[in-house]
């Protein structure tokens, strides 16, 4: 979902560049968050045995994963625009930053295909089911990303294609949303675990 929310940003956005800055803040956010949760994680685990104290690190940053999608993309389009070699390299650009995010992303196998497929086959509905269908195979059969990502289509088929609100509170809603959700399940999980619950 929040891969296809994306997707529709960079449509409707009035400045790609600023996009792509963003996204890229939240991710180095999320970074420095993870950090600092492992960091008081390990100073309040201290009598757990290592292997039990690995579980509760937090490393997930899907953000990171999307900032690389909107960021090949948005080379692309720079790309298609250029008269010039520097056209025919951005493609090259955007799939080494497409293969980053499918090798090194959280869920990166299925969320930059989506992105890709969702940007550029929106108009070619039979094109666009058999991409969906590819990434299905390449989550089930690698069993990389999220075999099960699917479940999002009934929530975009429901979506009426206008934009929402348009507000600084809106913008960073969702950014804000999944750092906290993370973090907040994270912290319960610390406390159950060391006993605090």
């Amino acid at each position: 979902m929040f891969a296809y929310l994306v997707v529709e940003g960079i449509r409707h956005t009035h400045d790609l560049k600023k996009y792509c800055l963003r996204l890229s803040v939240w991710a180095v956010a999320v970074y420095a968050g993870n950090a600092l949760l492992n960091f008081l994680f390990r100073l309040g685990s201290g009598t757990l045995p290592e292997a039990e104290r690995a579980q509760l690190y937090r490393n997930p940053n899907a953000i990171f994963t999307l900032a690389l999608g909107t960021i090949g993309i948005a080379i692309v389009l720079w790309g298609k625009r250029q008269k010039t070699a520097a056209g025919k390299w951005a493609y090259v650009l955007s799939a080494v930053v497409f293969c980053c995010g499918f090798l090194y992303g959280e869920w990166g196998s299925v969320v930059l295909p989506f992105m890709y497929i969702e940007y550029f086959l929106r108009d070619k509905k039979t094109l666009r089911l058999s991409g969906y269908v590819l990434i299905e195979l390449i989550a089930v059969l690698l069993s990389w990303g999220e075999p099960f990502w699917f479940f999002v289509f009934p929530f975009i088929f429901l979506y009426n294609g206008k934009r929402g609100p348009k507000t600084r509170f809106s913008k960073n809603f969702f950014y804000l949303f999944y750092l906290i959700h993370l973090w907040v399940i994270a912290i319960m999980n610390f406390l159950v675990v060391m006993g605090r619950i």
